[in-house]
């Protein structure tokens, strides 16, 4: 569905990312996780075709990614970057209906599959309400309703619960999680390490611009390495209700 070869950007002089590689197929969820600084955003907006990778090549199917059009590329990938939209006069129901526009030229402006992607995040009753009125949590649940609604096989989200409370952080994961069941595939970063664990097939775990590893949660949130990566002391024990790893901090003394 979407490859990246040694993938690299550069800007200011300095290396975002280095030779990265990727494969993302149909049905899976993978996270990129790794601490601040590591280039998980960039390379998020690198797989969306929103920045141009200074060398390696990124394929969306069997196309290279930047010989797409604007238009047929928001038809087959959606992206939801960091901080999408200040404060805006539209309504809920306007933002999220703006997931639609790739579509119009098709005639498929479905005002079903709008009211569909409201109620799958928990936003239809705030439909009415003016965007810029929102809380910071409920600006993002609506902007996550507007990428359900651009209905594309491949979503890209960085950060997709930032700012959300637990319960909400829960139903938008696992609203991501049930799309892959539909061959759809998700991309997203994710700073909670047991959140990605808990939906990921796949974590990606960046460090100063580059993969350090790649695998299920269980073979890559491993203590040695979390603890490097984020310079500071964490332990990874057994989830005690739903398996995999459980994420803990230690103290530093």
């Amino acid at each position: 569905m979407l490859s990246a070869d040694r993938i690299t950007c550069r800007l200011d002089d300095a290396t975002v990312v280095a030779e990265t590689s990727l494969r993302v197929d149909a049905g899976e969820f993978v996270a990129i996780v790794g601490p601040n600084g590591a280039g998980k955003s960039t390379l998020l907006a690198m797989l969306a075709g929103e920045l141009s990778p200074t060398t390696g090549t990124i394929n969306l199917g069997d196309e290279p990614l930047q010989g797409i059009s604007l238009e047929v590329r928001a038809r087959r990938r959606a992206y939801l970057p960091p901080n999408p939209l200040d404060e805006i006069a539209f309504t809920v129901r306007d933002v999220v209906t703006m997931g639609r526009h790739p579509w119009r030229s098709q005639g498929l402006a479905d005002d079903e599959l709008v009211e569909t992607a409201m109620r799958a995040v928990g936003v239809e009753e705030l439909a009415d309400r003016v965007f810029g009125s929102l809380s910071t949590g409920e600006a993002q649940l609506a902007q996550v309703a507007r990428i359900l609604a651009q209905e594309t096989r491949l979503l890209l989200l960085d950060e997709p619960t930032a700012g959300l409370d637990i319960s909400h952080q829960e139903a938008v994961l696992e609203t991501l999680r049930e799309s892959t069941r539909d061959f759809r595939a998700v991309v997203a970063v994710i700073h909670d390490l047991n959140a990605a664990a808990s939906v990921a097939d796949r974590v990606v775990v960046m460090s100063k611009g580059s993969t350090v590893a790649l695998g299920s949660p269980s073979e890559v949130l491993r203590d040695t390495l979390l603890s490097e990566v984020y310079a500071h002391p964490i332990a990874v024990v057994d989830h005690p209700f739903r398996g995999g790893p459980l994420v803990l901090l230690r103290s530093k003394t």
